[in-house]
């Protein structure tokens, strides 16, 4: 009876340390990511190794391929292909008599841009807003428009 219930014990401490294992290979939630969000909800407080979670695009952003996270000993990991969504581009921003524009945040007329526009010497800005910033649904504002002084 005496070994029965050592064996039990045993048997207890095996599973404690099978479990504490499989813990240290678990990944806890998935940080924010800036152009992607989860497809479904991420209510887990930990996930277990080759958890897989998919993934779209924010909006204002696109991609061509699928885009999914798998738990790999503890740390989330992209899997092939590794390309990020992509800004949803406006096209050129538009020009406006006398005066002209430069991008002030971003690289390119992609989701996230601002151009900020300048009118020239000897002219005013008639619009309320000087700038344009690039939105998922197109260039905010109408282009800014100059007068003489």
């Amino acid at each position: 009876m005496a070994f029965h219930f050592l064996g039990y014990t045993v048997l207890v401490l095996l599973l404690e340390c099978f479990t504490a294992v499989a813990a240290e290979d678990a990944c806890g939630p998935p940080l924010r990511r800036e152009r992607e969000q989860p497809t479904g909800e991420l209510n887990e407080d930990t996930y277990v190794h080759g958890h897989t979670i998919s993934y779209k695009c924010r909006p204002g952003y696109v991609k061509a391929w699928p885009i999914k996270l798998q738990c790999n000993d503890g740390v989330w990991r992209r899997l092939p292909p590794t390309k990020n969504c992509t800004g949803i581009s406006c096209g050129h921003p538009g020009d406006s008599d006398y005066a002209s524009f430069e991008l002030t945040h971003g690289d390119d007329f992609t989701f996230g841009a601002r151009v900020t526009y300048m009118c020239n010497e000897g002219y005013k800005m008639l619009s309320q807003y000087n700038h344009r910033d690039c939105r998922a649904n197109g260039w905010t504002n109408e282009v800014p428009h100059c007068e003489s002084k």
